[in-house]
C-alpha cells in the first residue's frame, strides 16, 4: 500500500534551520520519502485499526530514529493533516519528542481542528507507549522536549491558535527570511514521566 508523506527524518538529520526549505519544497519530500519506503530503506508500520485515518510511524533501526506521521484521508485523498511526532530515542542522547501541529487548508471553517487534535493525541499516546519512556526506564527521569509548530495560515481559527500557551518562543525573525510560510516555534520543557499527563494542556 503506497502512502505519501513527508519525509521528516530529513528535517530531523539537518536540523530546524532545512525546516524552512522542507516545507516549501514539499513534492520533492514526499518523492523522496516515498521512494525510501519503497525500497524498504525504511521499515513502517500502522498502529491504528484502520490504517487509511489514523497513524503512521516510519522507523530507522540503523540510527534508532523514528518519526510518526498522523493522517486522515479527506475525500478519498490521504493527506497529512494534524500531527507530526519526531523522536530521536538513541541511547546515548537524551530522550526528546518534537510535536508539529498542521492543519489542513480543508479543516478550516469547519469546526474540525480540535477534534482532530484530540483524536491525534489518543495516537500520540500509543506512539509513546510503544516507543517512549515507559520502554526505555533510564529516561524516565530525563526532560521531554515539545515543539508545537504552528502554521498559521492552516488554523482553522484565531480562537484555536489563542489556545495554544506557549512557555517559550523560539521563533526567530531572521528565520522568516528563509521561508514563504513562516511558522512560529514553541517549546515547553516536561518531565518524561509527566508527558502524557501535561500534554493536552498544550490545546485545553
Amino acid at each position: 500500500m503506497a502512502i505519501n508523506l513527508p519525509n521528516w527524518l530529513n528535517l530531523l538529520e539537518h536540523g530546524k534551520d532545512d525546516l524552512f526549505r522542507d516545507l516549501n519544497d514539499m513534492e520533492s519530500v514526499l518523492k523522496e520519502t516515498q521512494q525510501r519506503i519503497d525500497d524498504k530503506s525504511l521499515s513502517y508500520e500502522f498502529m491504528a485499526d484502520d490504517p487509511t485515518n489514523g497513524f503512521f510511524a516510519v522507523g530507522d533501526p540503523h540510527e534508532e530514529l523514528y518519526t510518526a506521521v498522523v493522517f486522515f484521508e479527506l475525500g478519498g485523498k490521504q493527506e497529512v493533516q494534524t500531527l507530526v511526532i519526531f523522536t530521536n530515542v538513541n541511547l546515548m542522547m537524551p530522550l526528546r519528542f518534537t510535536l508539529g501541529y498542521a492543519v489542513a487548508p480543508k479543516l478550516r471553517g469547519q469546526g474540525r481542528g480540535l477534534a482532530a487534535v484530540n483524536q491525534s493525541l489518543e495516537y500520540f499516546d500509543r506512539f509513546l507507549e510503544k516507543f517512549g519512556p515507559s520502554r526505555r526506564g533510564e529516561f524516565t527521569d530525563q526532560e521531554v522536549e515539545v515543539d508545537v509548530i504552528v502554521d498559521q495560515e492552516n488554523l482553522p481559527s484565531r480562537k484555536l491558535a489563542e489556545k495554544i500557551r506557549p512557555a517559550k518562543c523560539a521563533w526567530q525573525a531572521a528565520n522568516e527570511e528563509r521561508s514563504r510560510r513562516p511558522c512560529e516555534f514553541f517549546s515547553m520543557p516536561l518531565k518524561a514521566t509527566q508527558a502524557r499527563k501535561r500534554r493536552p494542556s498544550l490545546f485545553a
